[in-house]
């Protein structure tokens, strides 16, 4: 039993999480990553034909501007080019 991470993206997201500049839209500062989890459920799931049993949670991703106190999403950054 152990816990299971399930983070819902999309093509665009996945893009600017491994390409794009981690810098304020606003202030061009670096941003600090959060991850933000929140419960799911506790049961089981099917991954790569394997039964996995524990608690799932969704995971999503985005950062942290201090100097603004503002949270961007991982699509804010794409909008800033």
């Amino acid at each position: 039993m152990g816990d299971l991470y399930r983070a819902d993206m999309g093509l665009m997201e996945i893009i600017a999480l491994l390409f794009y500049r981690k810098k304020c839209p606003n202030c061009k500062s670096k941003l600090r990553h959060i991850n933000n989890m929140m419960f799911k459920k506790r049961g089981s799931t099917v991954i790569n034909s394997v039964n996995h049993y524990g608690d799932i949670y969704s995971v999503k991703f985005s950062y942290r501007c201090d100097k603004y106190d503002k949270e961007i999403q991982l699509l804010d950054l794409t909008k800033s080019k």
